[in-house]
C-alpha cells in the first residue's frame, strides 16, 4: 500500500477523499470541522475516525470518543463512531456540539 506522513501505514489509500480531510486535520487541527462519514460496512470508515483521532492528539488537542454530558468544549476534538447507535438524548447533545463555533466534530 502506498504510504504518506499522514497515513504511513496506507490504510486509506484507495480513498482520495478521506487522504483529503486527514490531510487537512493535519495541516490545521485548530480548525472548525463537521464531518459526516457515511459509507458501507467494511469500507474503512473506523480507520478514517482513528486517523483523525490520532492527528488531533498528536497535535495536542484532545479527543473524545463518546458524546460527553454537559457543556460543549470546542477544545475538544469530538468523534463518534457509529452514530446511528446514539440515542435520542445523545444525538441532541451531538448537535450542540457540532452547533458551537470552532467545533471539530466527526462521526460516521
Amino acid at each position: 500500500m502506498p504510504t504518506t506522513t499522514t497515513d504511513p501505514d496506507g490504510r486509506l489509500a484507495g480513498s482520495p477523499a478521506a487522504q483529503s480531510v486527514l490531510r487537512q486535520v493535519v495541516a490545521d487541527p485548530g480548525a472548525e470541522r463537521l464531518v459526516d462519514v457515511v459509507g458501507a460496512g467494511g469500507y474503512g470508515k473506523s480507520v478514517l475516525l482513528d486517523a483523525l483521532a490520532a492527528a488531533w492528539t498528536a497535535a495536542g488537542t484532545p479527543v473524545r470518543r463518546e458524546v460527553p454530558d454537559g457543556a460543549p468544549d470546542p477544545a475538544v476534538a469530538l468523534v463518534v463512531d457509529d452514530a446511528h447507535l446514539l440515542s435520542a438524548d445523545d444525538l441532541l447533545r451531538l448537535a450542540g456540539h457540532a452547533a458551537v463555533p470552532g467545533a471539530r466534530v466527526v462521526v460516521a
